[in-house]
């Protein structure tokens, strides 16, 4: 094992120790914050705050946490700040669609594996959609995709709602009530780009 894998991983195991020492945020308390924050917290996110219009180690702020307390002070500190979302230490990771490049590689994907997966946690940011997946046991799948217009993000921080990124454009989730699922495992095949299967299909993203 690697010397980043091994500082890596004791970080991710002594977060999720004290994150299970924590007790429960009042919910009264949580009425308080942003919607979209509250996704975050009830999705025990590890977030932290960004004080520019993208994430740069210069931009990022204090360490992250889901702390409905940090968050709070965070809040009070760095009016009107942005977020982001630590993806290793929160056990997700993010599908980055190029919506109108991919339009082949996800009729494929529904043919393999279904409908399902497409109702998991999303949001758009810029040109790009985003929809997040739990992040799969490192013995099982490699977190890399070869289909065309789709690319994964599973290392660092990404910028995540409530967030303002360029030109004051607001990120936001597309459903705040929505899970955040399994991937369809054949996102992580290869398939021959000619034998992608088109099909005719309306996407949401």
């Amino acid at each position: 094992m690697d010397p980043y894998t091994f500082v890596r991983n004791l970080a991710a195991n002594r977060r999720a120790e004290q994150a299970g020492a924590l007790r429960a945020p009042d919910p009264a308390h949580l009425l308080s914050f942003h919607p979209d924050l509250r996704v975050a917290i009830r999705h025990r996110f590890f977030i932290q705050p960004v004080l520019a219009e993208q994430v740069s180690r210069y931009s990022l702020a204090g360490v992250p946490d889901f702390d409905p307390a940090v968050i709070a002070s965070w809040i009070a500190k760095y009016k009107d700040c942005n977020f982001a979302l630590a993806l290793e230490e929160s056990g997700v990771f993010a599908l980055r669609i190029e919506p109108y490049q991919c339009l082949d590689a996800i009729a494929w994907l529904l043919h393999r594996d279904g409908r399902d997966w497409q109702h998991t946690l999303q949001f758009k940011s810029g040109n790009h959609h985003y929809a997040l997946f739990v992040r799969p046991a490192p013995e099982t799948h490699s977190l890399t995709t070869s289909l065309p217009g789709l690319a994964i993000v599973s290392r660092g921080t990404l910028l995540i709602p409530p967030s303002v990124g360029r030109y004051d454009v607001a990120i936001r989730y597309e459903a705040r009530d929505a899970s955040i699922l399994e991937a369809p495992p054949s996102l992580f095949s290869s398939p021959i780009a000619a034998n992608l299967d088109t099909a005719d299909l309306s996407l949401d993203w």
